[in-house]
């Protein structure tokens, strides 16, 4: 059995601090960010110890998936997630109920206002496995702090991590989130975006989005995926 949590430590920090926030999206930066988001994530993918290490095809393709997920989050644009959403299956099985109306989109785009623009931290970037192989790895420095899920997610094909000994990788991204009581960004999070891989389509497929949090925040849930 392999030590997972000793091989992994570097590089699965889901510490924050004020400081840590120094990246400010505009309009015209998010395009930018996201990129550069996506770029150390894939290098860091490529960096990962042993058998954690994801070949340059793969880490490149995780990059691609990482920064168009970032870049949703950032813009708080909902055709841009609808269009990636209905490229995983037909909207009856892909979409929530009632996703294409105007209520429904009026709802998304509240929620999504939580994170749009928000401050983030690239130098603290990280990934992580979370299945290998069907393996579970697990990592104790997540265990202390509060987690919360989105509310509002398309439903993507999803596949047993265990039984089909499937590869599932996490990016770690360190941001602000407006909480409840304000209407600025004032809660630091790191929100936790898992791709799991699937070899028939040669392609990252949405896994799960986690937002991590030293204290837990009633409308944390009020993201989107």
């Amino acid at each position: 059995m392999h030590n997972a949590k000793e091989e992994l430590a570097p590089t699965a920090s889901l510490s924050l601090s004020a400081q840590m926030f120094t990246v400010k999206p505009r309009e015209e930066t998010v395009q930018e960010v996201s990129t550069e988001v996506g770029d150390r994530v894939g290098a860091a993918a490529e960096a990962l110890p042993g058998r954690f290490r994801l070949d340059s095809r793969r880490a490149r393709l995780l990059r691609e998936a990482v920064a168009r997920q970032l870049h949703i989050v950032l813009t708080g644009d909902y055709d841009a997630w609808l269009e990636r959403a209905l490229e995983y299956g037909p909207p009856e099985q892909i979409l929530p109920e009632k996703a294409t109306d105007a209520e429904y989109r009026e709802i998304w785009e509240r929620c999504a206002s939580k994170l749009r623009l928000a401050p983030l931290s690239i130098d603290h970037v990280a990934v992580r496995p979370l299945w290998l192989r069907g393996e579970r790895i697990e990592h104790a420095a997540a265990q202390a702090m509060f987690r919360a899920w989105p509310s509002l997610s398309a439903r993507y094909p999803k596949k047993d991590p265990k039984a089909h000994r499937l590869d599932v990788y996490e990016a770690l991204i360190p941001l602000y989130y407006t909480s409840a009581e304000s209407t600025e960004p004032d809660t630091p999070i790191v929100l936790g975006v898992s791709f799991w891989w699937d070899e028939a389509h040669g392609r990252w497929t949405p896994f799960d989005l986690v937002g991590f949090a030293d204290s837990l925040d009633r409308t944390m849930s009020a993201m989107i995926f």
